[in-house]
């Protein structure tokens, strides 16, 4: 068994967006040999920072998830074959929509930054949870999908990757965990620490 991955911020991948109005920072794609802009991938996991009002680049070929680290919200409208849909987007809120239609954004009250989340359509499915985890207690990581992954929202926590050995997992950092039967204890350093677990199956 492979013990879990630590994905240090560091060592993300920065790239421009598609439509080239901003950057994003590529935590793994699937297969690693893949990228953005030629779409030749099950999924990918970024983390980027809104700072205006813009389009969202289409991906015709996946859906996405989208999660708000920080900021005060997000407006997102849809365009679909004619009817438009608005909805907003408070912090550390999971929300899915297809990433083959036209959507933009509009800055609630000025930058945030997001987790996302693209997975091809037909082939891969996710699932996204945000858990906040309180001082003083443990949250056992199971990591049963096809790929799992923990990112650390806010705060930063220990993880026990096998026994009698842990590793420091900081704000803004990721784990990265083969499908196992084994439990791994995951320890806030302090108060209002929130994770986030990604599983994606295909």
């Amino acid at each position: 068994m492979t013990r879990p991955l630590l994905l240090p911020k560091e060592t993300f991948v920065r790239s421009l967006w598609k439509n080239g109005l901003g950057h994003t920072d590529q935590i793994a794609i699937e297969p690693p040999s893949s990228d953005l802009r030629s779409g030749n991938y099950l999924w990918r996991i970024s983390s980027a920072s809104i700072t205006q009002a813009s389009a969202f680049s289409i991906f015709p070929n996946h859906d996405r998830a989208l999660v708000l680290l920080s900021g005060s919200g997000l407006k997102l409208i849809h365009t679909d074959e004619g009817f438009e849909e608005s909805v907003e987007l408070p912090p550390l809120e999971p929300y899915e929509f297809p990433g083959d239609i036209q959507s933009r954004c509009e800055l609630v009250d000025g930058p945030v930054q997001d987790l996302s989340i693209f997975f091809q359509k037909g082939l891969v499915s996710t699932e996204i949870e945000v858990i906040p985890v309180a001082l003083d207690s443990v949250w056992n990581w199971n990591p049963t999908a096809t790929w799992n992954f923990l990112f650390a929202a806010r705060g930063n926590f220990e993880v026990c990757t096998e026994e009698a050995s842990t590793e420091t997992f900081s704000m803004g950092s990721a784990f990265r965990a083969e499908t196992s039967e084994e439990s791994y204890p995951v320890v806030p350093h302090g108060a209002e620490s929130v994770l986030i677990s990604i599983r994606l199956w295909k």
